[in-house]
């Protein structure tokens, strides 16, 4: 309780994303508390827990990228034997303008705001390779940021295929 986490990155567009990490958090439940600079400012969190991650430097890369279409796209430097994790925000344009995730990626988290004005956030992650192209195909073009991380894992890596890397767990909560 109580401990400060680590700015990753952040990208601002028409809406802003951020990515803060926490190496080694306390085992259990565990809240993140998130303090806004202006509260009334419409909010999407996600808090994500990746188990077997490397505990030194678990993110070896990240990239982002930001557009006006259909068609969210991010690349990024991985490697086998790693896990992509992918962030995409949008607008709704009062639509539901729903996220499909690219082929290859898992969708871990979806959410939108309680109104069609509000912005829409997905998460998704895929195995790594020795460069990812994370990507998501909306309902209709509009206004989107995309951030991926490549995490790396801790020790060797599992036994088998690449996709006994999926042992990795990760959970996502909306606020």
């Amino acid at each position: 309780a109580g401990v400060a986490l680590t700015f990753v990155r952040a990208e601002l567009a028409v809406n802003r994303t951020e990515i803060w990490r926490l190496i080694a958090p306390s085992v259990g439940a565990n809240t993140v508390a998130v303090t806004l600079v202006n509260p009334a400012v419409e909010t999407a969190c996600i808090s994500i827990s990746v188990t077997g991650a490397n505990q030194t430097t678990p993110i070896s890369n990240q990239a982002a990228a930001t557009g006006n279409t259909a068609a969210p796209s991010v690349t990024v430097p991985s490697a086998v034997n790693r896990l992509v994790i992918g962030f995409v925000t949008s607008e709704r344009n009062n639509t539901d303008a729903q996220i499909t995730p690219g082929a290859g990626q898992t969708q871990r988290f979806s959410q939108s705001g309680p109104t069609v004005d509000r912005p829409r956030i997905e998460t998704t992650d895929e195995l790594g390779a020795a460069s990812v192209v994370t990507n998501w195909t909306l309902a209709a073009a509009t206004n989107w940021i995309a951030q991926v991380i490549d995490l790396d894992v801790a020790g060797a890596p599992p036994a088998g295929p690449a996709a006994g890397l999926r042992t990795l767990a990760m959970t996502g909560v909306g606020i």
